[in-house]
């Protein structure tokens, strides 16, 4: 009949929900936005009387109403209003709670100027390539290369991080990235090798030709870069297992490469780590020897300690001259202990076990014998 306002005060006298939210729909059929948001609100309608409220610009009437609201993209149109008005905290407060954690992102690194609030939304909420690329923005129009690297690399943008990184000075950042998000990409290594090798960082390179599994070149460049790198060299011949390789290490530690024989247990840890088993207990064995014979007998205990667990574990059967050096040496070292703690038998016997070997200790052959009589004399062994 066209009297709104008659037909909206008898709807507010109206105490049936159902009729109020009918008439509700009629005002919004007939674009009576206010009057259908007030009866929507007296329906119980919350969520969708402030979604009218927030569409026609009535902010104060919304207010009250947002707590109440849970619809995600009501909560959405509350945020973008808040930001329209410049309120970027309680934007972000209602784009939290419609779990709307890119465009909390983008507030943050655009308006609110707080991008590790930021980059802690990325990585416990939002791990999404185009948040990943956003973050990588600004963190490179701060000059903030390493983070820019880490995003663009998270956004699927590796070439341009590859770019920063070459440009930058900054490889080694790239690579440590790389390494910690997907370190079976033979071809992404392969790049970073070449990219080293042509710096002459040959150890460098050598670790990612090493993952590139081109192991042949590896190790020609860990060998270029010298013998701090023999322990990477035995960890990558014992892992792929192949003859070549070994018989090309075994060269180099023996001094055929470049006529400098290297320490002897670095051969011993070799034949150790491919599982040679017997000969690495004959070179464990010469090592101890030598280092009995200069009298660092922990040394060469340790050596002969980690040789006899070695084999146990492998169920093998322990070579006898391994059992009897370290008995040895295990029980020289065990004698002084027991010769502190004044347990004078017990120091006896065990001394009399290595004066039977006495000739493995050249060194201390005096002393020990001279200490030997002295525990035997008061223990009472005559």
């Amino acid at each position: 009949m066209g009297d709104l306002q008659r037909g909206f005060t008898i709807a507010n006298e109206l105490n049936d929900k159902n009729s109020v939210i009918e008439i509700a729909g009629v005002c919004e059929g007939m674009k009576q936005w206010t009057e259908a948001a007030k009866l929507y609100q007296k329906g119980g309608l919350v969520e969708k009387a402030a979604s009218i409220y927030i569409q026609m610009g009535m902010f104060a009437q919304a207010n009250p109403l947002i707590d109440k609201i849970t619809s995600p993209n009501i909560l959405q149109m509350v945020a973008k209003a808040k930001e329209a008005e410049k309120l970027y905290r309680e934007a972000e407060k209602a784009y939290e709670r419609a779990n709307d954690w890119e465009n909390i992102i983008r507030l943050n690194l655009e308006y609110l100027e707080n991008p590790d609030r930021a980059k802690q939304v990325f990585r416990d909420k939002c791990q999404l390539p185009q948040c990943a690329l956003k973050i990588a923005q600004y963190c490179e129009t701060k000059g903030a290369k390493k983070e820019a690297i880490e995003f663009l690399v998270l956004g699927g943008k590796r070439d341009n991080a590859f770019v920063i990184a070459q440009s930058h000075q900054e490889m080694d950042e790239y690579a440590k990235i790389v390494l910690k998000h997907n370190d079976k990409d033979t071809d992404e290594h392969l790049k970073i090798a070449q990219f080293y090798e042509g710096k002459s960082q040959w150890g460098k390179a050598a670790r990612h030709y090493d993952r590139a599994e081109q192991y042949s070149k590896a190790l020609k460049l860990y060998m270029a870069d010298g013998e701090g790198m023999i322990p990477d060299m035995i960890d990558m011949v014992a892992k792929v297992k192949l003859d070549p390789l070994t018989h090309e290490l075994v060269d180099y530690l023996m001094g055929e490469t470049d006529n400098v024989p290297k320490e002897p247990q670095w051969t011993f840890k070799l034949y150790r780590a491919i599982g040679n088993v017997g000969q690495a207990v004959k070179i464990a064995v010469n090592i101890a020897t030598q280092e009995q014979e200069m009298g660092n007998y922990k040394q060469a205990h340790d050596i002969l300690a980690d040789t006899f667990k070695d084999i146990r574990v492998s169920n093998m059967r322990i070579p006898h001259d391994l059992t009897q050096r370290l008995l040895t040496v295990h029980s020289y070292q065990l004698a002084k202990r027991l010769v502190k703690m004044n347990d004078h038998l017990g120091a006896a016997r065990l001394l009399i076990r290595v004066c039977q070997n006495i000739s493995q200790f050249p060194n201390n052959m005096v002393n020990i014998m001279t200490t030997t009589i002295g525990e035997c004399s008061q223990s009472g062994l005559k």
